[in-house]
């Protein structure tokens, strides 16, 4: 349990997740995935979070 965060779920090495997109708009044909995430060291030292976009095309 984090001081700061408190329960957190803690993945090692990689993390795969499925996701369903549906199209917000009929005619919508790209989007956006906008991802955040952040690194700890197990002796209890947490980096900054990181922020990613990922562009999706072909929805």
């Amino acid at each position: 349990e984090d001081p700061f965060f408190g329960a957190s779920e803690v993945y090692h090495d990689v993390v795969e997740a499925t996701l369903r997109l549906t199209p917000i708009a009929k005619n919508q044909k790209n989007g956006v995935l906008n991802i955040t995430y952040q690194g700890c060291w197990e002796g209890g030292i947490c980096y900054p979070l990181l922020k990613t976009s990922l562009t999706l095309s072909g929805l």
